[in-house]
């Protein structure tokens, strides 16, 4: 059982990715990063949160349009979902 996205960076900048399994995040550098979590206990993670921040603090950063995303864990994961990293302001 797994989670599979593919975040694409509309950003123009850097920014730190967070999810409910792995507290300390990942820092994204580039135009795109694909994430693929794998759930040994999908009887305890039905979904996984995810959410982003801007290390300047400056703008908040919204995945697919909202500040959370919720996914859910499937079997196999056999392609990555994209999601959409912008700004509020549109930038």
């Amino acid at each position: 059982m797994c989670v599979a996205l593919n975040f694409i960076n509309h950003l123009g900048s850097q920014f730190k990715l967070y999810s409910s399994l792995k507290h300390e995040g990942y820092l994204v550098t580039g135009s795109g990063f694909k994430l693929k979590l794998i759930i040994d206990r999908p009887e305890l993670h039905s979904h996984v949160i995810f959410y982003a921040v801007d290390p300047t603090k400056k703008r908040k950063i919204l995945l697919n349009g909202v500040e959370r995303i919720s996914e859910p864990v499937i079997s196999g994961c056999p392609e990555f979902a994209d999601v959409l990293v912008t700004s509020e302001k549109g930038n």
